[in-house]
């Protein structure tokens, strides 16, 4: 876990059973930043924060894994949807039947949203994927007008 455990602040926390943890031999991890004073107060206020945010962000990720099954079922350029809560992938693809991958369909979509404020970026080793990881605060409004506006892009590109 790193970043968002301390709103950007340097701190990072793993998490293992006790078990695997039990065999690390002493000494065999170590951090960067251990005890800064500032990064933990951050991140007890990230805590503390956090735990109004996570019934909102299960009906975001609900509703937007709905609406790009939607956009899936309604656009041969999305192969696939994945991913979990609100780190959301969209493959796209240039053939539906072979999925072979379409960073030309990313490029598309890409610069159709930039052009109307939306930023999407791309993941995937062909930089064919719309990497859709929105704040924790978007309101289900901003949420559903960012899939608007891909689905938009996608009927732009293949119309």
């Amino acid at each position: 876990m790193g970043k968002g455990i301390a709103n950007g602040f340097p701190l990072s926390a793993y998490g293992a059973s006790r078990e695997i943890v039990d065999s690390w031999p002493v000494g065999s991890h170590g951090t960067t930043f251990g005890g800064n004073p500032v990064s933990t107060a951050a991140s007890i206020a990230v805590m503390d924060t956090m735990g109004d945010l996570l019934p909102h962000a299960r009906e975001l990720s609900k509703t937007a894994f709905s609406r790009f099954e939607e956009l899936k079922d309604k656009h041969v350029t999305v192969g696939d949807v994945r991913g979990l809560g609100l780190m959301i992938g969209v493959e796209l693809v240039s053939d539906p039947e072979t999925r072979e991958q379409s960073p030309e369909a990313f490029q598309a979509v890409h610069e159709y949203c930039i052009e109307r404020e939306l930023i999407v970026i791309d993941c995937g080793p062909d930089g064919n994927v719309i990497r859709f990881i929105p704040p924790l605060v978007t309101t289900m409004d901003e949420l559903n007008w960012a899939v608007d506006l891909i689905d938009e892009a996608l009927t732009a590109y293949e119309g």
